[in-house]
């Protein structure tokens, strides 16, 4: 084990959201059964029945229906309430936000110094487009046109995010 003095005050954190994913659900994926293995695993928490309410409680450590999210519909981050972006970048932290964001206003607004992927939800992986058909996808809150499969790109772009980070901030 690591000696006290050796452990960062401020330690390197990658947080991996999969939406509709139990941890239960981890079987037959290996590699992120083994990752989940080296990390810390939440396993008496709930979450809402639909993805945005639950990224409004991560983001912000409330529950979503105490900030009157309750229903359906358009979601937005509070606010006045501190997300986890912003709490991160006043500690300090270097902050990216890579996939989907979902949750109303611009991630750059919130604490996010890099962002990509699509604002919202039921974007298609090729396309980068809504069910209207409107393109979603972005970088640093501009509208960008990239082909690929959102997988691939989001996962090369937390690659590049990973490597390419101020080796001075955490």
């Amino acid at each position: 084990t690591m000696a006290r003095a050796q452990i960062p005050v401020r330690p390197h954190l990658v947080l991996i959201v999969a939406d509709d994913l139990g941890y239960a659900d981890l079987a037959h994926m290996p590699r992120l059964r083994a990752l989940a293995a080296s990390g810390l695993q939440l396993r008496a928490h709930y979450a809402a029945p639909w993805c945005a309410p639950s990224r409004i409680g991560l983001l912000t450590g409330r529950h979503p229906s105490g900030l009157g999210i309750v229903t359906r519909g358009k979601i937005e981050l509070p606010a006045g309430i501190p997300s986890l972006g912003e709490v991160l970048q006043a500690g300090g932290y270097e902050t990216a936000l890579v996939g989907k964001w979902h949750v109303g206003s611009r991630p750059l607004s919130r604490g996010w110094e890099h962002q990509y992927g699509p604002w919202g939800g039921l974007v298609g992986y090729f396309s980068h487009r809504t069910l209207g058909g409107r393109l979603d996808w972005r970088r640093q809150d501009q509208s960008v046109t990239e082909r690929g499969h959102a997988t691939e790109l989001l996962a090369n772009e937390a690659l590049v995010r990973i490597q390419e980070r101020d080796p001075a901030r955490p």
